[in-house]
């Protein structure tokens, strides 16, 4: 077992208590698509629940304008309906 398996068997979301095995749906990742750039945060009450991945143009990115948000399962597939 490598040491990051290992943290994560151990390691516990702080809002709800869950292991990342358990399937905690607190936070959810965010990408740019452009630059690349990711991180973590909170889940938005705005996404749909199933929500592990969002991607959109971070600030530098877009430049003013908007850009289409797309929204990912854990398992990767792309969420169409909300």
């Amino acid at each position: 077992m490598s040491i990051n398996a290992a943290i994560d068997a151990v390691a516990r979301c702080v809002k709800c208590g869950a292991s990342k095995g358990d399937g905690c749906d607190c936070w959810v990742r965010l990408e740019c698509p452009k630059c690349g750039d990711a991180k973590t945060v909170e889940r938005d009450n705005t996404d749909p629940p199933a929500t592990a991945k969002v991607r959109t143009l971070c600030p530098e990115c877009c430049g003013g304008d908007f850009s289409e948000v797309t929204y990912y399962r854990r398992d990767g597939t792309q969420i169409l309906e909300f």
